[in-house]
């Protein structure tokens, strides 16, 4: 499950701790108080939730510039190789778990994306899946590889799943979702069983939208089967796990050219 809200709902709720009479608290005051919040997620939260009270609630426009947002850092987050990612993938024998996880790596699902998929949003003959209030509170459609829907085919056989059931991922209790829990739990397990590093389960994201752009997807085609309205989250967040114009820019060392660079 997303979230967002009930991270600015808490946050909203201590902004409105600290000033009771928000519609009086002077620019200065709101500045102080941002600027001691030493977490920088937390700070953004608080002035973003801050301009949005003044601006919409209050109707007393408050300029972004005018509050301490903190400064961007560049963070390189962690991805599977391909090589770990397929040894992960090739520990799994359970059903289940080999097609949701299949799921994610063909796809580059969000964790919290697999969980909620109805049976009655796929469609076997086009191939297709409908996934329902992603994040953004948006729909948005996937096509699976047709290695991904052997393996749900599978699954379906072995759990003797029927079209009237609700879920396509049932949890422990039939007619309740998977979890996203559950997915990290046996995630774990097999990176241990593996021998490969825990990343986190958005790692397998990462490494799918890496992948699909060095096999020539589009960024576009990325970006909407990935969630995002535009390629400049793909284009920030992702490529820079294979950067070509970096790995192809021409070095001092290519050619045989090299420098002696020994002592005198």
């Amino acid at each position: 499950m997303d979230n967002t809200f009930p991270v600015y709902r808490d946050t909203l709720n201590k902004i409105l701790r600290q000033f009771p009479k928000l519609e009086t608290t002077t620019l200065l005051e709101i500045q102080e108080y941002a600027a001691s919040i030493p977490n920088d997620n937390t700070r953004k939260n608080t002035c973003v939730l801050i301009r949005w009270a003044f601006n919409t609630v209050l109707h007393k426009p408050i300029d972004w510039r005018d509050l301490p947002y903190p400064k961007r850092k560049r963070k390189i987050q962690p991805i599977y190789s391909h090589e770990e990612a397929m040894k992960i993938f090739n520990s799994v024998k359970h059903e289940k778990q080999k097609a949701i996880l299949a799921l994610i790596i063909d796809q580059g699902l969000r964790i919290s994306e697999p969980c909620p998929i109805l049976i009655a949003d796929c469609n076997s003959k086009e191939r297709s899946i409908i996934l329902r209030s992603a994040k953004g509170d948006e729909d948005r459609v996937i096509y699976p590889s047709e290695f991904v829907w052997k393996l749900i085919k599978s699954y379906w056989k072995k759990y003797e799943k029927k079209i009237t059931d609700k879920y396509l991922f049932d949890g422990q209790v039939k007619g309740n979702p998977y979890t996203e829990e559950s997915i990290r739990g046996f995630v774990r397990q097999h990176c241990w069983l593996s021998g490969v590093p825990y990343k986190q389960v958005h790692a397998f994201r990462r490494y799918s939208i890496t992948f699909s752009h060095e096999h020539g997807a589009s960024l576009p085609a990325l970006a909407e089967r990935s969630g995002h309205k535009t390629t400049r989250t793909i284009e920030k967040h992702y490529l820079n796990h294979s950067p070509a114009y970096l790995k192809t820019a021409a070095s001092p060392f290519q050619h045989g050219r090299y420098l002696d660079l020994r002592n005198d």
